[in-house]
Formats: C-alpha cells, sequence, structure tokens
C-alpha cells in the first residue's frame, strides 16, 4: 500500500483466525499477525523496531528462495533455534555475504539483528554479485 506522502506500507491481509487463536490459547495474549512473518518476540507479544526487521528478513528470505524460512507448525521454536535452510543451498549464484545477511535479519535473538530496516537496507546494498 502507499500512502498519501508515497512511502509504501507493508500490510497483512492473510491473519489467520486459527493462528491468532493458537497463539492466543499458548501464550495467553492476544496474537497479531501470521505466524511464519512474526519475530520471536511477536509470538510472546512483544513488538520493537527489530521486530520489523526479522519480518523484512522472512519476506527477502522468502523473495530469493521461493520459499519460508520457518515452516511451522512450532514456529516460536524453529525462529529461536535458527532451524532454516541457508538460501545459499536452495539457490545457487546468490551473492556473498547474503547468507550472513539473513542470518543476522533472522536472529532469534533481537540484540542480534539489525538495529532498524536502514541498516538492513545498508547491508543489502553492500551485496557484491
Amino acid at each position: 500500500m502507499i500512502d498519501r506522502r508515497g512511502f509504501a506500507k507493508v500490510m497483512d491481509f492473510g491473519v489467520a483466525r486459527l493462528a491468532k487463536e493458537t497463539i492466543s490459547k499458548q501464550t495467553g495474549l492476544d496474537g497479531s499477525g501470521t505466524p511464519a512473518y512474526m519475530a520471536p518476540e511477536q509470538h510472546l507479544g512483544e513488538a520493537r523496531r527489530a521486530s520489523d526487521v526479522f519480518s523484512l528478513g522472512v519476506c527477502l528470505y522468502e523473495m530469493l528462495t521461493g520459499e519460508l524460512p520457518f515452516k511451522g507448525p512450532d514456529y516460536l521454536a524453529q525462529k529461536e533455534r535458527g532451524k532454516y535452510a541457508p538460501a545459499a543451498m536452495i539457490v545457487a549464484g546468490l551473492p556473498k555475504g547474503v547468507d550472513d545477511m539473513l542470518a543476522r535479519a533472522l536472529a532469534g535473538e533481537r540484540a542480534a539483528r539489525f538495529p532498524d530496516p536502514l541498516a538492513l537496507l545498508d547491508a543489502l546494498k553492500a551485496l557484491k554479485a
């Protein structure tokens, strides 16, 4: 979606009722979002700037590979453990550093991620083919 000033906004129209109910039952909190794209802390009812970095990392991974990094059903455990296939194992010829950039964006610990989306953008620009 594009706002009045011309800025793109990421919208999530795929909020699944069953996933929301499951998260709510597991955590006792009201879960909003699509579990595959949510940062680990969002599963526990907390969202910060680094949560957006995680979601962007999931989107980048999916754009590069055609697959989601975390396939569920135990999304939170997979994310906390960093259990996903490196993108370079799925797609040959990716620039060096892609897997390191994605690992930082998809880090289970918030403090290990890029501090904000602009830092992630800078890392993307720094990749060489």
